[in-house]
């Protein structure tokens, strides 16, 4: 798990790796359960329906998260939660990212 500082209300790309036993893995097609996005710890929504998932480095396993309006990252603290939802083609992982550069976000500076 990561603990990153991301600008409030931004649509700019959130960067993920995905492995199984600590090896990346490349050309994944994401469930839509698969990527589960919580802002300030609510419930968890599907990333798919609030914006896309990509892989951006072919062969390593680096994917990214690309919210589709900035309400999707307008909290204090985001959750993303990675987990293979039908099976174990990966390992369970997760990032916390806090938000910045705001008076609504966690850091406001």
């Amino acid at each position: 798990m990561s603990h990153d500082l991301y600008t409030y209300g931004s649509v700019d790309p959130i960067y993920f790796k995905v492995t199984l036993a600590g090896v990346g893995i490349p050309s994944l097609t994401f469930q839509a359960a698969d990527i589960k996005v919580s802002k300030d710890g609510a419930a968890f929504a599907n990333a798919s329906t609030i914006g896309t998932v990509a892989e951006t480095t072919a062969g390593l396993g680096w994917y990214k998260w690309t919210p589709s309006a900035a309400s999707a990252t307008q909290c204090e603290v985001l959750i993303i939660n990675v987990k293979d939802d039908s099976g174990s083609a990966f390992d369970e992982n997760g990032l916390v990212i806090a938000m910045g550069g705001n008076a609504s976000a966690r850091f406001s500076g």
